[in-house]
């Protein structure tokens, strides 16, 4: 099943095309999630086109959400500062972002994440390099991935030639998504023997 999920954007909806699989029952549950923010009122969103800085996430209420959309052609490599719950990434040229405690929902162009705390990356397709600590949930679309982890969480892979997983010091290659869960499992058998 392939498809596209519309989020709510400054002025109308934005699309994100998206693969298969768990990165799209995941984009779709995002997706959702916003629409019903921001038909409660409670959804305020920036957009940065380009290369240019990312300005600081607004002071809102505490039930309010902070969304920021990024879209351009340039390559960006940024900070997301604190304060943004949800980043949309549609740029059309790779992006390096770095946050923490923050929802990333990438387009189709492969891009560079780098998260921390309680944090989700969706890459929906291109060829991703994700690193991770903390508590995260990760799930990729076609393409072929690098997955570095310190922490706890789910990764979901998507269809491409193979996803490399780092975990603790271990790099471990997996071509199918159900190939990462038994690369998991083995991972985890092996630091019970050495334990």
């Amino acid at each position: 099943m392939s498809g596209s999920v519309t989020v709510p954007g400054t002025s109308g909806v934005v699309t994100v095309s998206l693969g298969t699989g768990d990165v799209l029952g995941l984009a779709q549950q995002i997706g959702a999630l916003l629409g019903s923010i921001n038909g409660a009122g409670d959804l305020v969103i920036t957009t940065v086109s380009g290369a240019g800085p990312i300005p600081p996430a607004p002071v809102v209420a505490p039930s309010t959400v902070n969304e920021l959309i990024l879209s351009g052609a340039v390559p960006l490599g940024a900070t997301i500062p604190a304060g943004y719950n949800y980043v949309i990434n549609t740029d059309t040229a790779p992006a390096t972002l770095t946050g923490s405690n923050v929802v990333i929902l990438g387009g189709t162009v492969g891009a560079s994440y780098t998260v921390s705390g309680n944090s989700t990356v969706a890459a929906t397709g291109g060829n991703n390099t994700v690193s991770a600590t903390g508590s995260y949930v990760l799930a990729f679309g076609p393409g072929n991935d690098s997955i570095s982890t310190n922490g706890s969480g789910t990764i979901a892979t998507g269809a491409g030639n193979g996803a490399k997983l780092s975990s603790a010091g271990l790099w471990l290659s997996a071509s199918k998504p159900e190939s990462v869960l038994e690369t998991m499992i083995l991972v985890l058998h092996i630091r019970l023997e050495f334990r």
